[in-house]
């Protein structure tokens, strides 16, 4: 899930330190300051091409303001190759076993969040 709050807070740090006002950079963007105002306190989302946009304003990469989103997939795919790995270790018979514990684990914590 995207952290609008963090992005928001990125963007007006480095707005910040440039001196800019969010008059000024709702110019160079062609829009208004209540809409970076949004941006900024995280009232809503943001397109990524609007994202692209800003982080050229700013002279920022749009990696830096979608690092933390970018870290936390890095690590899930980390953990799923290492879960992958360790399944791929066991015989035929145990990656079968482990299947159904890993289905029943997750149907259980499904379970747990709804209630």
């Amino acid at each position: 899930m995207v952290n609008y709050k963090k992005i928001g807070e990125k963007i007006a740090k480095k707005r910040i330190e440039l001196n800019m006002t969010q008059d000024q950079l709702a110019e160079k963007l062609e829009t208004s300051a209540s809409y970076i105002s949004n941006i900024e306190n995280a009232v809503y989302g943001i397109s990524f091409e609007r994202l692209v946009e800003i982080a050229k304003v700013l002279n920022l990469s749009y990696d830096y303001l979608l690092n933390d989103e970018l870290e936390g997939n890095l690590k899930i795919e980390g953990n799923i190759r290492e879960i992958n790995r360790l399944i791929n270790d066991l015989s035929k018979e145990n990656q079968s076993k482990a299947f159904v514990y890993i289905e029943n684990f997750l149907n259980t914590m499904k379970k747990l969040e709804n209630n």
